[in-house]
């Protein structure tokens, strides 16, 4: 799901040379609208950067995950490091 946004707003970057600051400048629906089986919400905040927050199964005291891009050369890097999910619950390139 954050895959979907995370390319959204890499297009978003890429057309209009800045990065969006909320869900629907890139198309995406709302944050609480943006849910599966274990995401409770996707949003899109502050200079591009995506916060999914977990439902209470995953852990209730750590369920945020923060991807934040950066813009150089032309291409957009991500940062996956940030937020309190637990390492062992994030993908295996946010660990660490």
């Amino acid at each position: 799901m954050a895959g979907a946004v995370k390319a959204s707003v890499t297009e978003f970057y890429a057309d209009k040379g800045y990065f969006p600051g909320n869900n629907d400048s890139v198309g995406v629906a709302s944050a609480a609208s943006v849910s599966g089986q274990a995401v409770r919400s996707i949003q899109v905040g502050s200079s591009g950067v995506i916060t999914v927050t977990f439902k209470s199964l995953i852990d209730p005291a750590n369920n945020v995950l923060t991807l934040t891009p950066t813009a150089a050369g032309g291409t957009v890097a991500w940062d996956c490091k940030g937020g309190s999910l637990s390492a062992k619950y994030r993908p295996t390139n946010c660990r660490g």
